[in-house]
């Protein structure tokens, strides 16, 4: 069976909210069901059948086109695959638990926030707080993995608490920061204080900070069994990804000691 599509009528003219267009809820409904479904989050009514054509297919396996205004793209999503044929906008993956989110372009603030399982693969930029919680949320990401092969904006993986944020690029200022658990891997370099206030939880960094935190002590240069597994998986996510900088001998500096963090950020010898 072919994939449940999702073609836009135009360039939509405000900020779409498309939480609605996953397996879950779209599971058994027809298709007038579904175009009568609401999208807006201004102040104008606006269903699915206003801004997209809809092509009934497999509802395990949706395509969207894709728009920098479509907000909350993926979110909540627990099975199947769903694919966006651009860009996105905020939130995309937000609250997942499971099945894959495919951005084919670059994704908004918020993408992944607060994953709890599943995939998250984008395929250009991501903006700020990736993997990260909502203002007012104690904890960020608790499990799955989120790939971006280009940068990443500000505060990557803060309050990460478990799983996997894989960077192709270069992130931000303070990647990792309030970190509990779970592992960072960034195959450039990184803005201001990488690890800030982290309690646990590694950080891999390919390239060099714009600037470090004194409250990080270094602990010397070794060959890690984990710096292997963790190549291992970066090129399954990013087969053309640049894996040499989490190879050979690494450099450990454990923090941040400002908060007693068992933290470590490592980077290559």
């Amino acid at each position: 069976m072919t994939a449940m599509a999702f073609k836009l009528r135009g360039e939509p003219d405000q900020r779409l909210d498309l939480s609605a267009l996953t397996p879950d809820r779209l599971n058994g409904l027809s298709e007038a069901a579904v175009a009568a479904l609401p999208l807006h989050m201004g102040k104008t009514p606006v269903t699915v059948g206003d801004v997209f054509r809809i092509i009934m297919g497999d509802v395990a396996d949706i395509r969207i086109d894709g728009s920098e205004r479509l907000d909350h793209v993926g979110a909540g999503l627990t099975r199947g695959r769903l694919t966006v044929e651009g860009g996105v906008g905020a939130y995309a993956g937000r609250a997942m638990a499971g099945g894959e989110l495919k951005i084919q372009g670059n994704a908004g603030p918020y993408a992944g926030s607060i994953l709890s399982g599943g995939l998250v693969h984008i395929g250009g930029e991501a903006g700020d707080f990736l993997g990260g919680p909502r203002p007012g949320e104690m904890r960020g990401m608790r499990g799955g993995t989120v790939a971006a092969a280009g940068r990443a904006g500000d505060r990557a993986g803060d309050r990460m608490r478990r799983g996997l944020i894989v960077i192709g690029g270069d992130a931000g200022d303070f990647p990792g920061s309030r970190m509990i658990a779970g592992t960072v891997a960034i195959l450039g370099g990184c803005g201001r204080l990488p690890g800030y206030l982290m309690r646990r939880g590694t950080i891999v960094l390919g390239g060099d900070a714009a600037s470090w935190a004194p409250t990080f002590a270094e602990s010397g240069v070794a060959e890690l069994t984990v710096m292997r597994l963790i190549a291992r998986e970066v090129k399954t996510l990013m087969p053309s990804a640049a894996v040499a900088v989490l190879e050979g001998s690494v450099r450990r500096f454990a923090g941040d000691l400002a908060i007693s963090g068992k933290g470590e950020i490592i980077r290559p010898a």
